[in-house]
C-alpha cells in the first residue's frame, strides 16, 4: 500500500481477531500469512485505482468477514 501512498493500519481488535484465527487454525507465525493474504490481496489489487485515498484501516469486523475495511480519503480544500 505504501507504494500507492496509502498508510495501512490494523485496529487492536483486528490484531486480536487475527491471533484468534491463528489459534483456531493451530498455526504459528508462518500460518499468519495464510490468514492475512486472503484479506489483503484483493485490497492490494484495487488500491492502485483508488483516487485520494490516504489511509486503509483494517478492523476486526473486516477480519471476521462481517464488514469492510475503512478507507479514508484526503480532505478536499474548500475554496
Amino acid at each position: 500500500f505504501e507504494r500507492d501512498g496509502i498508510v495501512c493500519s490494523f485496529d487492536d481488535d483486528a490484531l486480536y481477531a487475527i491471533a484468534h484465527k491463528a489459534c483456531d487454525n493451530d498455526v504459528g507465525a508462518r500460518g499468519l500469512r495464510g490468514i492475512l493474504e486472503p484479506l489483503l490481496i484483493p485490497l492490494l489489487y484495487k488500491s492502485p485505482s483508488w483516487t485520494g485515498v490516504t489511509h486503509l484501516r483494517i478492523t476486526s469486523e473486516f477480519v471476521r468477514g462481517e464488514g469492510d475495511a475503512i478507507i479514508e480519503f484526503e480532505a478536499k480544500e474548500e475554496g
